[in-house]
């Protein structure tokens, strides 16, 4: 089964860091202006000028663009964009991680991007199934123990 990798829901706590992220931006910017207008337009000052107001504007259209993904229907037996899933390895240990869109999954270790082999594997899939992983070394097998919203 292939699964959608876009989503129009977006992780409350992601929301929260990326809101959190777009003050800081917003604070940087604020700073380099001040840096131009100080010492005037330097290579340096404008690239970083430009990579900052991008990355700002990249974040700003994600958050417009999407919903809480508490606000979508749950199936607590589907794998979905915005939940906690757990899953275990062929050696018995366990994993747990929430599956978010790929501007999401950099604000922390226990999130991980749809466009990930794992997580692709995983969406539209159900608790208990088995599912194979394709990554970059080869295969590897993990069952799916629980998938549920926060």
């Amino acid at each position: 089964m292939t699964a959608n990798t876009e989503s129009a829901y977006s992780s409350p706590d992601g929301r929260r860091l990326l809101a959190r992220r777009m003050q800081e931006l917003e604070r940087r910017i604020q700073f380099i202006r001040s840096a131009i207008d100080e010492s005037g337009p330097n290579h340096e000052l404008l690239q970083e000028h430009m990579r900052v107001l991008s990355e700002h504007e990249r974040i700003g259209s994600f958050l417009q663009q999407t919903a809480t993904s508490d606000s979508a229907p749950d199936d607590p037996q589907l794998v979905e964009v915005g939940d906690t899933v757990t899953i275990r390895l062929e050696d018995g240990t366990e994993q747990a991680f929430v599956i978010v869109h790929a501007i999401e999954a950099s604000v922390d270790d226990a999130r991980i991007s749809v466009e990930s082999p794992l997580a692709k594997a995983l969406l539209g899939r159900r608790v208990g199934d088995n599912v194979e992983v394709a990554v970059p070394t080869g295969t590897y097998r993990c069952s799916i123990v629980t998938a549920s919203r926060r």
